[in-house]
């Protein structure tokens, strides 16, 4: 099971096909393998709005299973990983959902990544990709969550095939020497 954030849709848009991509991750939220909850759906609203990440998470918002965690997973990440919550932000981010969200399907039984390209420091709270390394979740980006579904997702990101080596070139003769040579 996947759960997806913000910042890994945003980056579906940088794969080469990024509408073969969006209809790959439409097929694994149908069979039950991708998830996002309700927060990752408002982020993209705030960011994206009208672009296709956010006009994606709302056309597969009515098939998303376990589209958001309970009150006592989103308790749990606010009291245990306060670094996920920027005093500053007059909205909610949604990585501490994000988090809950993979606690609450982890202790539910699934085998859970959380897909994310939020690595690395930033101004007024911790990123969700170094937080959820620390909590011990698997946490992978966009083109390893692609890689490890395997299929077409994983052609969309597996590296351009080198050319095929080409002959050896043939050595070009010089013409002979034309008049009475010096």
């Amino acid at each position: 099971m996947y759960v997806i954030d913000a910042t890994a849709l945003n980056a579906v848009q940088s794969i080469g096909n990024p509408g073969a991509a969006f209809n790959e991750l439409t097929n694994l939220v149908q069979g039950g393998e991708l998830v996002y909850c309700r927060e990752v759906r408002d982020e993209l609203r705030r960011i994206a709005l009208d672009e296709p990440p956010h006009m994606w998470v709302q056309a597969n918002w009515i098939a998303v299973k376990d589209a958001g965690p309970p009150l006592a997973h989103i308790q749990w990440a606010a009291r245990v990983h306060r670094e996920l919550i920027d005093p500053d932000a007059d909205y909610e981010l949604p990585g501490l959902y994000v988090l809950a969200q993979a606690h609450y399907l982890q202790s539910s039984g699934d085998a859970v990544a959380v897909v994310t390209e939020e690595y690395g420091e930033l101004a007024t709270r911790a990123a969700l990709g170094e937080v959820c390394l620390q909590a011990g979740f698997d946490c992978i980006d966009l083109r390893a969550c692609f890689t490890r579904c395997g299929g077409a997702l994983a052609a969309l990101v597996a590296p351009a095939a080198p050319p095929p080596p080409q002959p050896p070139a043939q050595p070009v003769q010089a013409p002979p020497p034309v008049g009475p040579a010096a």
